[in-house]
């Protein structure tokens, strides 16, 4: 199995939410890993079709994880897409790129680059 470092989860889910440029939202207005209009959240757009099931709807990460449905391949990463799903979930589009930003920051001061 190919793993992915954090940073290229984040280069991923960036390149998706600023381009998508609006929330994943279901017929109630609620932040869904995949909308019927075809938008998808921070953690969505990670998860393939094959791995995805509708049971994901309305759960956290950390519902996920303990219903069995996060995909294992993100598993290792779980911290870090709690983080991402709450950037999709909690702030405005406007401020993505800058909590993003924020985040790579964080990472690399870990790694040392």
């Amino acid at each position: 199995m190919i793993t992915m470092t954090e940073l290229e989860i984040l280069n991923i889910v960036e390149e998706h939410l600023l381009k998508q440029n609006r929330h994943a939202l279901n017929s109630k207005g609620a932040c869904s890993y995949r909308a019927l209009d075809g938008t998808k959240c921070a953690v969505g757009c990670l998860i393939s079709d094959e791995e995805y099931s509708p049971k994901m709807e309305g759960g956290t990460v950390t519902i996920l994880i303990a219903q069995n449905l996060l995909p294992e391949r993100l598993l290792p990463y779980a911290v870090l897409l709690m983080e991402l799903q709450s950037i999709h979930d909690n702030y405005p589009v406007d401020t993505w790129k800058e909590l993003l930003d924020k985040i790579r920051a964080s990472l690399l001061d870990q790694r040392g680059d």
